[in-house]
């Protein structure tokens, strides 16, 4: 399946953290890791405190979304261990929150990792629209006054599902290719709809399956009909 790593792209609805290095907060939360020359950071605030931001959109061609993970790459910057952090999805302008597991930063950048966490409208799935329109963010609880956690990175690896008729049409013009001829766009159109019966709604193909799409297509008597 296809895997699309977003990263910030603006200011969410939360913005409470400082900034160092980047041209922006987004900035300095993206990819690649650079630990220490940017990022954003928390210190000397009491209570608890979020920043969020817009990611990047998934492509066009994905349909749906198959599993996701989001990644914070944070670490402590004082000696104090009172603090802890999480990841955390919000949407509605920052009504609907979805919160992971807070711990504490330890004095050396690690990755922290949410994976699948539920979309915070309660939705039973996720889909691409939601993904599109869900901020991602970092959260302390209670940061005392001789506190400073940093993030250097922050992203959302999402793992999607393209449209069945683009791999339908890829693969109908790549059996066309495979068998010494281009099919016409008849032929295509006829081994696309062979294609999802064969494969029965997945978005994979096993050898098998080719095979008998090559079988198929090499015996002009049993070429698809519609």
């Amino acid at each position: 399946m296809p895997i699309t790593i977003l990263n910030p792209a603006s200011i969410g609805s939360f913005n409470v953290w400082f900034q160092t290095g980047g041209s922006s907060k987004a900035n300095a939360c993206t990819l690649p890791d650079d630990d220490d020359t940017s990022f954003v950071y928390l210190a000397g605030l009491s209570g608890t405190s979020r920043q969020s931001f817009n990611m990047d959109s998934l492509p066009s061609a994905a349909k749906g979304i198959q599993t996701h993970t989001v990644t914070a790459r944070i670490r402590r910057a004082t000696t104090s261990v009172v603090t802890l952090v999480d990841v955390f999805l919000a949407q509605s302008a920052g009504v609907q929150i979805t919160t992971g597991i807070a711990a504490q930063p330890t004095g050396s950048y690690v990755n922290r990792t949410e994976t699948d966490l539920a979309s915070p409208d309660g939705s039973v799935g996720w889909t691409p629209a939601l993904i599109n329109t869900t901020e991602v963010g970092v959260h302390n609880s209670g940061a005392g006054a001789d506190e400073e956690e940093r993030c250097t990175s922050l992203y959302w690896t999402v793992t999607w599902q393209p449209n069945p008729s683009t791999i339908s049409l890829f693969v109908a013009s790549l059996v066309g290719a495979l068998v010494g001829s281009y099919p016409s766009l008849a032929d295509m159109a006829a081994l696309a709809r062979h294609l999802s019966r064969v494969t029965r709604g997945r978005h994979s193909l096993s050898p098998s399956d080719l095979v008998s799409l090559l079988e198929e297509y090499r015996a002009p008597i049993r070429r698809y009909v519609i």
